[in-house]
């Protein structure tokens, strides 16, 4: 399920867009906003119709910070960083490409624009554009369904359905872009995280 969130949460993120006559110049235009937008700051809701996770992230080029009540991460370029209170402590990681294409948002939108067929759909909001994305090939995303505004064309929802059927829907608001993120933001921070936090190096 962490992961599954994960996925939400930079999906939406990633589509910071110009709204475009097609979906694959929607991707397109995505891809070329996040490399130019500087740092990138949100706040976000899932919900799967059982519990909803709430938290802020923020993002510059290849690293990001993700915050919530039960999930920190950090990566800097190179190395993650996640606490759970599932887990209790804290893993470090150096996530391979692949692995980043379930956490990086522009490495996971670059993946999608290649592996996804992209089709408009009808909108979820009033005044809004929505487009369906498929996977060619299974995964465990079977589609997601990406709403953005029509006037600031920002993303403002996030439909998701997985293969075993479990749906879900996130929601950002406040997305702000260059922001001014020092490099210190996407490192761990011992203080973010209980006294004595045990942390396993796993690299």
């Amino acid at each position: 399920m962490i992961k599954r969130i994960t996925i939400l949460i930079l999906w939406a993120l990633s589509s910071i867009v110009t709204y475009a006559q097609t979906p694959g110049a929607i991707l397109d235009s995505a891809i070329a906003a996040v490399d130019r937008a500087g740092g990138i700051t949100a706040n976000y809701t899932v919900n799967d119709g059982q519990q909803a996770l709430s938290g802020r992230i923020a993002m510059k080029g290849t690293r990001f910070a993700m915050m919530s009540r039960d999930i920190k991460s950090w990566y800097d370029g190179n190395t993650q960083w996640t606490f759970s209170t599932a887990t209790g402590e804290v893993n470090i990681t150096e996530p391979t490409e692949a692995e980043l294409q379930m956490t990086n948002p522009l490495a996971t939108l670059r993946a999608f624009k290649a592996s996804c067929v992209a089709t408009k759909t009808a909108p979820r909001q009033t005044g809004c554009y929505s487009m369906t994305l498929a996977p060619k090939q299974r995964s465990q995303i079977r589609f997601v369904v990406l709403t953005v505004d029509g006037k600031s064309s920002l993303p403002v929802r996030a439909d998701v359905l997985m293969r075993d059927g479990t749906q879900a829907t996130l929601t950002v608001t406040d997305v702000k872009t260059g922001q001014t993120l020092p490099d210190s933001s996407f490192v761990f921070n011992k203080n973010l995280v209980p006294e004595g936090t045990p942390i396993v190096d796993l690299r």
